[in-house]
């Protein structure tokens, strides 16, 4: 008769992938370092196919200090917890990394020539994206190295030239329709002045530029890209389709140029439409105004509803793809209310370096609004990541 293990180091590797499975990812990191054998069951299980955890709380990415020896240095914050991490990342260095977007675990990238990468800063593992959208093109010199890019800009006779440093102000926000490490995904990129949408897949060698304009965010849901537009119109894109055309959800709505529309899904699957004022982000907490308005949105029947709660999930905006979570799994998150970062692109008339974010709250109930206290690091970067340790062979 075989006798028990006599300790949990050592649990057959099986048994305890099957308990870390049920840890959030902080707690995973940490059983590396506990013994030789339980390192090795999470290594087992970040190479699993059939990993499955349960939702992650996002985590604040920072760029963190900018001294000369921690360039490629990532600070992340835990806003339950009130804890850093500092993690090293792989090159380019992420503090000159412009970060357009993060979805599934994995952040979407433009390095200081503008080329665009995906990146999991939890694994370090980072994917090369096509040469950007196809009105976007390279200039090199005799010596082969790359000058400036040339834009064909429609409605001028002439192109126009941008450094390459410069030219990733032309980026808006990018956000991804899978998880990478499963092996196929579609990136979906907002840029240029017409605020246009491109999208590369898993495989291909180019972008394909949509024939639509003034987008201001994107997020993939059931297969389908919605779209929302900076005068409140909602679409849906098949990017299956030979000739992607868009089907209309939702007409243009009241928008002024402090509107910024988000699109987010819910943990049961519904689609919501959300309006917000970003002036208020540049005034602190402006008392009780009515600053976001959240939509229930009917996809089939092409309507909405503004609802006054989100049913006790709490949603997470900025310049990610935007997340929503039911705050009955994490104690201390405040439910029915919106946690955003201050993202307007506006801000890129400043120096990049020089930019300061905030994150405030405001809860849908009763219309408060509150500032929410930071570590003291450079906030060039501060984009909401949900953790992602899954190994990919890409």
């Amino acid at each position: 008769m075989a006798t028990a293990p006599s300790s949990w180091s050592q649990l057959p590797i099986d048994i305890l992938v099957s308990i870390f499975c049920k840890l959030p990812i902080r707690e995973i990191l940490r059983c590396t370092v506990v013994c030789a054998h339980w390192s090795d069951a999470v290594r087992s299980l970040r190479s699993s196919s059939r990993l499955e955890l349960p939702p992650q709380f996002p985590w604040l990415l920072f760029s963190g200090e900018r001294s000369h020896n921690d360039l490629s240095v990532a600070h992340f914050y835990h806003h339950l917890e009130k804890a850093s991490y500092a993690l090293p990342l792989p090159d380019p260095p992420i503090h000159r990394r412009l970060c357009l977007g993060s979805a599934h675990g994995w952040l979407i990238t433009a390095d200081h020539r503008s080329m665009l990468q995906l990146l999991n800063p939890l694994t370090g593992e980072h994917v090369d994206l096509p040469h950007l959208p196809d009105h976007i093109k390279c200039v090199y010199n005799l010596h082969g190295e790359l000058r400036r890019f040339e834009l064909d800009c429609p409605g001028e006779d002439f192109p126009r030239y941008v450094h390459p440093n410069d030219l990733r102000s032309q980026f808006f926000k990018a956000t991804l329709s899978s998880n990478p490490s499963q092996g196929s995904y579609t990136v979906v990129l907002i840029h240029g002045n017409l605020f246009k949408l491109s999208f590369t897949k898993a495989g291909d060698e180019k972008w394909t530029t949509l024939d639509a304009i003034m987008h201001c965010d994107a997020a993939f849901m059931d297969g389908t890209l919605y779209a929302a537009t900076r005068t409140g119109e909602v679409q849906a894109w098949d990017l299956s389709a030979p000739d992607p055309t868009p089907r209309l959800i939702l007409p243009a709505a009241e928008a002024t140029r402090s509107h910024r529309y988000y699109l987010a899904r819910t943990p049961s699957g519904e689609l919501l439409h959300v309006r917000t004022d970003f002036q208020f982000s540049f005034l602190d907490c402006l008392g009780h105004r009515r600053i976001i308005k959240v939509y229930r949105v009917d996809v089939e029947r092409g309507c909405s509803i503004e609802v006054g709660d989100l049913g006790g999930c709490t949603l997470f905006l900025g310049s990610n793809q935007s997340i929503c979570l039911s705050s009955a799994l994490f104690p201390g998150l405040e439910p029915d209310s919106v946690y955003i970062t201050e993202d307007d692109r506006c801000q890129k008339k400043q120096k990049e370096d020089e930019q300061v974010r905030k994150l405030l709250a405001y809860r849908l109930v009763d219309d408060k609004c509150w500032s929410i206290r930071l570590p003291d690091l450079n906030r060039s970067l501060l984009i909401w990541i949900t953790p992602n340790i899954c190994n990919t062979d890409l």
